[in-house]
């Protein structure tokens, strides 16, 4: 089997993905890059290049993930973010050297969501300054995307890791999993 150079990690807004590529950086060297930095760049940058970019309508990323899978180098690399989903495995998988897992909260209440949000909140937190009564409706669509994640990726037999309960080791797992992928 040809060595895994690219390693997308799809699932819902604070599912963990960024926290995966934060740990699989520390824990083995393996680069990654987070699409929400895209996102960003795009929405600033949106009036002068005539880009017309609605927040709602994510789907557009997808484009431009495409775009980085056939441009980056022969290292591995996690991408994660914003424009990764595993109904597009289908098409990514014509790269020979990538693999997709997939992460999420499935087993977790809105109420349990919202608590951790509120108590962990992330490095580019958005969501723990909404108030109660959006966030709670915001972590019931976060929790049913990752239940259409799961969904997805079972379909694809893609490996999905549900940290509802035992974050940081099935986070642990996770960048192992990603590391043996690319030693493969």
């Amino acid at each position: 089997m040809k060595q895994i150079n690219y390693i997308l990690v799809t699932g819902a807004a604070r599912s963990g993905k960024s926290t995966l590529r934060k740990k699989v950086l520390q824990k083995y060297g393996l680069n990654g890059f987070c699409t929400d930095s895209l996102v960003s760049m795009l929405m600033h940058a949106h009036p002068e290049l005539g880009i017309s970019f609605e927040m709602e309508k994510f789907e557009v990323m997808e484009k431009y993930v495409t775009g980085l899978l056939q441009y980056l180098n022969d290292s591995p690399v996690l991408l994660e973010g914003i424009g990764i989903s595993a109904k597009n495995w289908p098409e990514y998988k014509n790269y020979e050297d990538i693999a997709m897992i997939g992460i999420g909260n499935c087993g977790i209440s809105a109420a349990e969501k919202m608590q951790n949000i509120r108590k962990f909140p992330s490095y580019n937190e958005w969501a723990a300054n909404l108030e109660d009564e959006k966030l709670y409706k915001l972590c019931e669509r976060l929790i049913d995307h990752s239940i259409q994640t799961k969904i997805e990726c079972e379909k694809f037999g893609i490996r999905f890791f549900d940290n509802s309960n035992n974050f940081d080791e099935v986070i642990e797992a996770a960048a192992d999993y990603v590391y043996t992928l690319t030693r493969s």
